[in-house]
C-alpha cells in the first residue's frame, strides 16, 4: 500500500502540474489567483475548524491547515485548467482520481478481504481467540519508536478502540492509524506479514508470533 500511495501521489502531482500549466496558458492570471485564493481559504478554514473541534491546539491546527490550504488552491487552479481545455471530461478525470485514491482502495479492500496490506478492517476475531489485549489507548508515539511486539500490541488495541468509536470521524482516524500499523509491519518484515495474512489473519488477530524479534528493538 505504501508503494501504491507514493505512485498515486506522484501521478496526482503530475496531473496537477499539467492542469496548473493549462490554467496559466488558457486563463487570465487574475482568475487563477482568485480561484487559488478562494479554494485555499475555504479548505484551510474547514481543516482548521475540524482540528479545533477535535481538541487540537490552535497553533498545531493552523500549522496543519496551511499545507492543506495550499494544496487545495493548487488543485482548484488545476481543475480550472482542465475545465478550460477538456470541458466536461474534467468530471470523468476527477472521478478516476478519487476512485483510485489510496483511501478508497483501502476501504474497498477492507470491505472485501477483512484485512491485508491495503486494508485496516474491523472483522471477526481469530478462532481460537488470542488473549484479550489490555484496552489502553492506541500508541501515539512515532511508529518507528515502537518495538515489533509493541507495534503488534498497538494493532490489537486499535481493534478494541475501533469497536468503541461512536463517530465516523473517530472510526476513520482509527482505520487510518491501523493502516499505518500494517504499513510499518510491512516495511519491517514483508515476508512475516505475508505469512500472517496467508495464515488467515483477522482484524483483531495477533501478528506477533510472526515477528519474533528482540522486544527492545525499535526499528
Amino acid at each position: 500500500m505504501r508503494r501504491y500511495r507514493r505512485a498515486w501521489k506522484a501521478a496526482g502531482g503530475l496531473l496537477a502540474a499539467i492542469g496548473v500549466a493549462a490554467a496559466l496558458m488558457m486563463l487570465p492570471v487574475s482568475i487563477d489567483a482568485v480561484v487559488f485564493g478562494m479554494t485555499a481559504a475555504i479548505a484551510g478554514s474547514i481543516k482548521f475548524s475540524l482540528d479545533l473541534a477535535a481538541d487540537h491546539p490552535a497553533r498545531r491546527a493552523a500549522y496543519i491547515a496551511v499545507p492543506v490550504a495550499v494544496g487545495a488552491g493548487v488543485i482548484g487552479v488545476a481543475v480550472c485548467g482542465y475545465a478550460a481545455t477538456a470541458g466536461v471530461g474534467t468530471v470523468a478525470l476527477i472521478a478516476v482520481v478519487v476512485a483510485t485514491s489510496p483511501s478508497v482502495v483501502s476501504a474497498l479492500s477492507a470491505r472485501e478481504c477483512g484485512v491485508g496490506p491495503m486494508s485496516a478492517a474491523k472483522d471477526a476475531v481469530d478462532s481460537p481467540a488470542p488473549a484479550r489485549p489490555q484496552s489502553g489507548p492506541v500508541a501515539q508515539q512515532p511508529l518507528g519508536d515502537l518495538s515489533d511486539l509493541e507495534l503488534c500490541s498497538a494493532w490489537r488495541r486499535s481493534y478494541l478502540a475501533l469497536q468503541r468509536a461512536t463517530s465516523p470521524t473517530d472510526r476513520l482516524r482509527i482505520v487510518q492509524q491501523r493502516q499505518g500499523f500494517l504499513d510499518e509491519l510491512e516495511r519491517r518484515g514483508p515476508h512475516q506479514l505475508a505469512e500472517w495474512l496467508h495464515a488467515g489473519a483477522r482484524a483483531a488477530g495477533d501478528p506477533a508470533k510472526h515477528f519474533r524479534r528482540d522486544p527492545h528493538r525499535t526499528s
